[in-house]
């Protein structure tokens, strides 16, 4: 359902503004995806030569319902690609990338297992193959296997090679508040540099700082 105006650019860049929509699960009246409002552009001749150069990506007020069944099956596997032929891959750059306040809630039928994200925020510089990009989130995440309420923030520079599925964060500072399972007053910030080579199963880290502060509810028996 399209609940505002749509606006088209066609030159010198191609481009939609959207305002509300909403997209319903399979066959149900029950939503499964909403917006707010959408903005994307992208560079029109680049398109020519199998180059995919995009302005601008924001997005505002995203909000969606994922369910995994109790036979586990999940409500988006009709929008998931079945088609097994080999896809040409085009060659991207986008100008920057922001999400503002979406929401993303989850429930797991298998597990009894549920959880929440709210306010999350993503705004990001160029990403391209092998630019370095500084990248900001901020999220708010509740669950109750385990219990958890959470505020969240990450700053990094993300650098990756997607021929050589390699992803490399540098300057990473992940803090965290809240809750989880039973320690209370959790203050957690995580701070150093990642890297993945996700081809031989690479993980590793330098620089690495943990600091952790929190009490348990239900401290253990002293002997």
């Amino acid at each position: 359902r399209l609940d505002g105006d749509i606006k088209l650019a066609f030159w010198p860049s191609l481009g939609a503004d959207l305002g509300g929509l909403s997209l319903s699960e399979f066959k149900s009246d029950k939503e499964f995806a909403a917006v707010e409002s959408a903005r994307v552009s992208l560079a029109l001749m680049p398109l020519l030569s199998k180059q995919l150069v995009v302005n601008e990506v924001t997005i505002k007020g995203v909000r969606a319902n994922l369910v995994r069944f109790k036979d586990g099956r999940m409500n988006i596997d009709d929008l998931l690609a079945k088609d097994d032929q080999k896809q040409e891959q085009f060659k991207f750059d986008i100008d920057h990338v922001a999400i503002e306040n979406a929401a993303l809630n989850f429930r797991d039928e298998t597990k009894g297992a549920e959880y929440a994200l709210s306010g999350f925020n993503l705004k990001t510089g160029r990403i391209a193959n092998g630019i370095p990009t500084k990248i900001s989130l901020s999220l708010a995440i509740k669950g109750n296997q385990p219990k958890l309420n959470l505020d969240a923030d990450l700053k990094a520079q993300l650098t990756f090679d997607l021929d050589k599925q390699e992803y490399a964060l540098e300057g990473l500072v992940l803090e965290a508040k809240g809750q989880v399972a039973d320690i209370n007053n959790l203050a957690a910030k995580v701070a150093g540099n990642a890297t993945a080579r996700l081809k031989t199963g690479e993980f590793s880290a330098g620089k690495l700082s943990v600091a952790l502060t929190g009490y348990l509810s239900h401290p253990p028996d002293r002997p």
